[in-house]
């Protein structure tokens, strides 16, 4: 789907050809489609509130499900799925959804600042989630994590740049919980390979040194996942220990090129306890903690 200032258009052969399927003069949409047929957009016209709307048709026709209401401005919206979805706009607001938008419940709590203009939003499944922001009075906003599915978000400062006002990020996206991009004014992209744990130009720095990630989930049952970075090539062993130093698990021994890496860890035979995961590449070993709750 791609919108435009006077409709929708849609395309089912890759973006070879574009026919509209919904008219809608004077307003502009912005929209998400979970699969071919269904989809949301925030509809608005110049100058007015917006409202939230959904199809179940590919676009052809749209029914309101929420708003306007006084005050509230949306900028983008976003699903996980069919059924969990997040709008977000001015003044730090936050809306979800669980039911696929007939319902929508006001995210407020630590960790949102009503001075933000939440610009965009991208989650990778019902819980972990990104919020790029906008502050005209500070240099480095940053971008709002969750891994609750909003009960509560981190502020991850993304050092991008270097004067109030020059900080507004429009478009967020990951494929995995450690890997994405966001996209800047001034059409500027930017990477993270550590889920915006530290800032992306720490990230590019940190890619020149070796780097053994926490495991996320943490604690985790039956499953977790361990990221770890390479500065150079060569021979690299990721193993799991118990408690006692007995070895349960060989994850990576193998020669790999330099680079940054993520592993699955499924626990789903073992006791519930304390283990520990050691990285050995070359001189470097790094040693890291995790539990495992059944």
């Amino acid at each position: 789907m791609a919108n435009i200032s006077s409709g929708i258009l849609r395309t089912t052969n890759g973006g070879v050809d574009w026919t509209e399927v919904h008219s809608i003069p004077n307003k502009v949409p912005f929209i998400y489609f979970a699969d071919p047929a269904t989809g949301w957009m925030i509809e608005t016209y110049f100058g007015s509130l917006p409202v939230i709307k959904k199809t179940t048709d590919g676009g052809f026709s749209w029914v309101t499900q929420y708003g306007p209401v006084s005050g509230e401005i949306f900028n983008r919206i976003h699903f996980s799925d069919l059924n969990h979805g997040w709008a977000v706009g001015e003044e730090g607001i936050i809306l979800c959804t669980t039911n696929g938008g007939t319902d929508w419940t006001k995210i407020t709590n630590a960790g949102i600042d009503s001075g933000f203009i939440n610009k965009t939003v991208f989650f990778l499944n019902q819980n972990v989630g990104w919020i790029g922001t906008f502050n005209p009075t500070l240099i480095n906003p940053g971008v709002l994590h969750t891994t609750d599915g909003g009960s509560s978000w981190n502020i991850q400062e993304v050092r991008l740049f270097d004067t109030p006002g020059d900080n507004s990020i429009y478009s967020i996206h990951f494929y995995d919980s450690f890997n994405g991009g966001l996209t800047t004014v001034g059409g500027k992209i930017f990477r993270t390979t550590s889920g915006g744990v530290v800032s992306v130009k720490d990230d590019i720095d940190q890619l020149k040194v070796f780097n053994l990630g926490q495991n996320y989930p943490n604690p985790f049952n039956p499953s977790t996942r361990i990221s770890w970075r390479s500065p150079v090539s060569g021979w690299q062993t990721l193993k799991v220990f118990d408690v006692l130093g007995n070895e349960v698990a060989t994850l990576v021994d193998e020669y790999k090129p330099a680079g940054a890496y993520e592993v699955e860890f499924n626990a789903d035979k073992l006791s519930s306890g304390v283990y520990f995961y050691n990285l050995q590449a070359g001189d470097f070993t790094e040693t890291k903690k995790m539990l495992l709750i059944r």
